[in-house]
């Protein structure tokens, strides 16, 4: 098994300017959790991507979570595998492996179309993931290797990330409103960790008290 890091695709992707004023800052929502401003716009249907046929021959289980933004028209665009898992050790070496399956997914996520419920006179945009199985048998156990519960927390981890740090810091990442609640549940979460995996000093022995005469 297998997890990678992050991996951003450019297929279709808007300009961010064409769907937030400069500076402003996007909510982030947990997969399932833009019921309460968005629905499905006519005529969609949440389209789900084949398995790439460049890897069919060695059909690994895989699952991907693909962060995407819904612009202000309901259009998605700004696509990023954020978290991916693969049944197999041998599966997944390599940027092309993963970049297949993020392409396919993106190009799936594109095709989504939303629209504002009729009570949200100014729609916003916002910022949340999709989780896709690629399987001949997916099930809820498959799909949770990659499924993020807290979207905001994940995205923490990855900006706290030494190997993710510099391009959480710029671009789409940059916009994101992150709770201060999350962050300081975060960081609280980071130290009781440190804390846990931290070295216990070794205690110096006492020196023997010299014999009575």
């Amino acid at each position: 098994m297998r997890r990678t890091g992050m991996w951003g695709v450019g297929l279709g992707c808007l300009l961010v300017a064409a769907q937030a004023s400069a500076g402003e800052r996007i909510k982030v929502k947990d997969e399932g959790g833009i019921r309460d401003a968005w629905n499905l716009a006519p005529g969609t249907q949440l389209v789900v991507p084949p398995y790439p046929p460049e890897h069919a021959a060695n059909k690994a289980d895989v699952c991907v979570a693909v962060g995407y933004l819904i612009g202000k028209d309901g259009t998605t665009s700004e696509f990023s595998m954020l978290k991916s898992w693969a049944s197999t050790k041998s599966a997944g070496d390599g940027d092309a492996y993963w970049g297949a399956f993020a392409r396919y997914a993106s190009a799936a996520l594109s095709q989504w179309r939303f629209a504002p419920k009729p009570e949200v006179a100014d729609p916003k945009p916002v910022y949340t993931v999709a989780t896709f199985v690629f399987s001949d048998r997916p099930t809820a156990e498959l799909r949770g290797k990659c499924a993020i519960p807290s979207l905001q927390m994940h995205l923490l981890e990855l900006r706290n990330d030494p190997r993710m740090g510099r391009r959480m810091s710029r671009g789409i990442f940059a916009q994101l409103e992150i709770d201060p609640l999350m962050e300081q549940k975060y960081w609280a979460l980071r130290r009781a960790s440190n804390e846990a995996t931290a070295p216990k000093p070794i205690p110096v022995p006492r020196p023997t008290p010299p014999p009575k005469p």
